[in-house]
């Protein structure tokens, strides 16, 4: 099946991820469901797919699939989408997160099989600009060997 694909900036999709969180099911209590918040999103990408757009000269990178960190009372919560799962999540639609590469937020070598853009959930701002910090990291070894089998979208 084809999916058509969305392109959204850091800030944008950290606004979707928010608005749309409660449909995150954790796997707990149904009781505790409401009281936990978003911390943190990890953005699963393989970096050989990843393009640069012009004229801005932006990253793109297709998402595989999606961590979320939630936290409760100090305790932690994480939830896994990728393939059907991750699509439903973005009605259907593949993200495609655009962003500018820093010293932080550099998409590595095709050598790296998978990597991950890591956004915190705290809104920052710097000079009237709000946006979410997020750096760009090798994802883990499980997370390699899980999109490896799983995910081809």
């Amino acid at each position: 099946m084809s999916y058509s694909k969305t392109y959204w900036t850091v800030t944008k999709i950290m606004e979707y991820i928010n608005n749309n969180f409660d449909k995150v099911d954790f796997d707990v209590n149904v009781m505790k469901r409401p009281h936990i918040k978003l911390s943190s999103v990890e953005l699963y990408f393989r970096p050989m797919e990843a393009y640069t757009s012009e004229p801005f000269g932006q990253k793109n990178i297709k998402v595989l699939g999606i961590n979320f960190h939630g936290i409760d009372c100090n305790e932690l919560h994480t939830k896994r989408l990728i393939g059907d799962a991750l699509l439903e999540f973005f009605d259907n639609k593949h993200p495609i997160v655009k962003f500018n590469e820093n010293a932080k937020r550099k998409v590595g070598s095709s050598a790296i099989r998978i990597q991950s853009l890591i956004i915190d959930n705290e809104l920052k701002e710097y000079n009237s600009i709000s946006y979410y910090p997020a750096v760009i990291e090798p994802a883990n070894l499980s997370v390699h060997n899980l999109l490896a089998k799983k995910v081809e979208i």
